[in-house]
């Protein structure tokens, strides 16, 4: 059969079945025999395919250690980074740099910025104690904060201060 659809400037060569109208008419005819449908008004909970929470999945990654050490030491953490020297797909590097925002050893995404690293992990809820206050403090104050010191030693001398 030959299609010829609008946009084109010439036909379109498809194969389909030819059903007549008659034939279309005896299926519905049949169909509406059969009765009304039966709906159920109650929503049907999802499952999720890998059997259970992530939670568990998350808790569980044996590569975790080692993208922290590394992330750690190299002070930059991004999930392509993470590709390349640990030999992991993508998605397992994002999940492994969300587990360190989760558990707070990184910042949050901030568009194509780099991610802040942590020395010591951040929890939810600190109302300025941890290392990324000290140094925002740090850089309002103008205390000597230059990038290469490490947040730690910036948070001790914002305590002794």
């Amino acid at each position: 059969m030959l299609y010829y659809p609008m946009d084109a400037s010439k036909p379109t060569r498809i194969q389909g079945a030819y059903v007549s109208e008659k034939d279309i008419g005896v299926v519905c005819k049949y169909l509406k025999q059969q009765g009304k449908p039966q709906f159920l008004a109650e929503p049907i909970m999802a499952q999720n395919e890998s059997g259970g929470g992530g939670g568990e999945e998350q808790a569980d990654d044996d590569m975790f250690e080692k993208a922290l050490d590394f992330v750690l030491s190299t002070k930059y953490a991004s999930a392509s980074m993470l590709q390349r020297k640990l030999r992991v797909g993508y998605t397992r590097a994002a999940r492994l740099v969300d587990m360190m925002e989760e558990r707070g050893y990184v910042g949050p995404a901030d568009g194509s910025r780099p991610r802040e690293v942590y020395p010591v992990p951040l929890t939810r809820g600190e109302g300025g104690a941890g290392p990324s206050a000290a140094a925002a403090s740090a850089q309002a104050g103008g205390d000597d904060f230059e990038e290469d010191d490490d947040l730690a030693s910036v948070a001790a001398k914002d305590e002794e201060a």
